[in-house]
């Protein structure tokens, strides 16, 4: 009777850590990727330092009413494993309209209309380091 109650309890067990497993698996899949609305009400910038590896992506959402202009920049901290040359800055810019710029190089930005600029930061190469900081300065 006792062995019977051990073998049963042993059986719940093990569906319970791996259950356990597979929510941390999820969770942390799930936290490994960043999204924030930023709002520059009386701010002249803001500045981030996050992390993302390759198949990551972080994005910002940055609210914005026509013809306001903003200066978005991406510093990566880490230097290029297998660079090739392709000059790959693994920041996409998707403006109010729809119009995507992939691998956009740091600049300008002056929204076309009203809406939400969407910045992805998703690094494109292997680096030393994937720790980046992002500087969104209005205008």
């Amino acid at each position: 009777m006792e062995l019977t109650i051990i073998r049963r309890l042993g059986g719940w067990l093990s569906i319970a850590v791996v259950m356990f497993a597979v929510a941390i698996i999820l969770y942390s899949s799930a936290a490994a990727q960043t999204k924030r609305n930023i709002y520059l009400y009386g701010k002249a910038s803001v500045v981030y330092v996050d992390w993302a590896e390759i198949g990551e992506k972080d994005t910002y959402f940055i609210k914005v009413k026509k013809g306001q202009r903003y200066r978005v920049e991406v510093d990566w901290k880490g230097e290029d494993i297998d660079d090739n040359g392709q000059g790959l800055s693994g920041l996409t810019i998707v403006y109010p309209s729809g119009k995507t710029l992939v691998d956009a190089q740091d600049g300008y930005l002056q929204a076309d209309t009203a809406g939400h600029f969407k910045i992805i930061v998703s690094p494109k190469t292997r680096k030393t380091s994937y720790r980046y900081r992002i500087r969104i300065e209005k205008l």
